[in-house]
């Protein structure tokens, strides 16, 4: 049955008058006859009566009414849920993220991207740079947010998204928190709390090449896979770490904060949002369109 049929048929059962359904149509009224004439061949019998001056329905094409008027809103609601799932308004977005993105980067987009497009799901998964990866290589998550440098040689699109770097964090009474700024070196004869290799690679090598190039190796006493965990060991006494300045300003008032005055190049690090390079999901495009935006220049 042809959908078009039963919204000729119900607008010529709300006007009862060929040229007006006609006109309500944007058609002549040649074809409406026409597509009238079949719905009603269809169905093996007449849905209007017609006389001299005027039609009406027949008890067929009052018992259609119902049916016809749900079947028609049922195919525009199909097309609807059909273009927002196309232009990306429907749907659900995965993203698993570091715990530094949580305090600058999903503050700025997520709430902009909700507010848009507020039929679409979020789904958040925090997770080290290491575990994006594998969560997007089994496709588990649509977007990984990473830190950066990354040695992952998978071909991902890598869109840089946050600038950081990495500042020391002290127990409060440590000797060194009575410099306000330290040289990367100081930390050479100090208890040190590294990042685990395998979990956190990216932060682990950074701060590796950053004291090697400083001429030293950190006396590294703990490890510890997530920054919250460095930052509780840091705070109870037990050494020193370099940590994202991001999420080193949240803990400020618990730690002492130090920024290190040189090796400043090789203490940078960011955030970068990685997705397959054949991701076509509008959804997908939407965030990183808006995440384009809202990006810092």
């Amino acid at each position: 049955m042809d959908i078009r049929h039963l919204r000729h048929f119900l607008a010529l059962a709300e006007t009862l008058h060929f040229g007006r359904a006609a006109e309500l149509l944007h058609i002549t009224q040649p074809p409406l006859s026409i597509s009238i004439r079949n719905l009603e061949d269809e169905l093996g019998a007449p849905l209007f009566a017609r006389h001299t001056r005027k039609i009406e329905l027949t008890e067929l094409g009052k018992a259609l009414l119902g049916p016809a008027r749900r079947a028609v809103q049922a195919l525009e609601e199909v097309a609807h849920v059909s273009q927002a799932v196309a232009m990306g308004e429907t749907g659900t977005l995965t993203v698993s993220f570091p715990n530094g993105a949580a305090h600058r980067l999903l503050p700025r987009v997520l709430p902009r991207f909700c507010d848009r497009y507020p039929r679409v799901e979020v789904r958040l998964q925090e997770a080290t740079s290491a575990e994006s990866i594998s969560l997007l290589d089994s496709r588990a998550v649509d977007i990984g947010i990473v830190y950066h440098p990354l040695s992952s040689v998978r071909p991902y699109v890598r869109i840089p998204s946050e600038d950081d770097e990495l500042v020391a964090v002290l127990p409060p009474g440590h000797v060194l928190a009575k410099k306000r700024t330290l040289k990367l070196e100081d930390l050479k004869d100090h208890a040190f709390i590294a990042f685990t290799q395998t979990r956190t690679p990216t932060l682990q090598a950074v701060v590796a090449l950053a004291c090697q190039r400083a001429g030293f190796s950190p006396r590294v006493m703990h490890h510890a896979q997530r920054v919250e965990t460095i930052i509780s060991l840091v705070r109870s006494g037990v050494g020193a770490s370099l940590v994202p300045r991001v999420c080193a300003a949240t803990y400020a008032h618990v730690i002492a904060l130090r920024p290190i005055s040189n090796h400043q190049e090789n203490l940078k690090i960011g955030l970068a949002v990685m997705v397959q390079p054949d991701a076509a999901n509008s959804i997908v495009s939407n965030f990183l369109h808006l995440l384009d935006l809202e990006t810092p220049a």
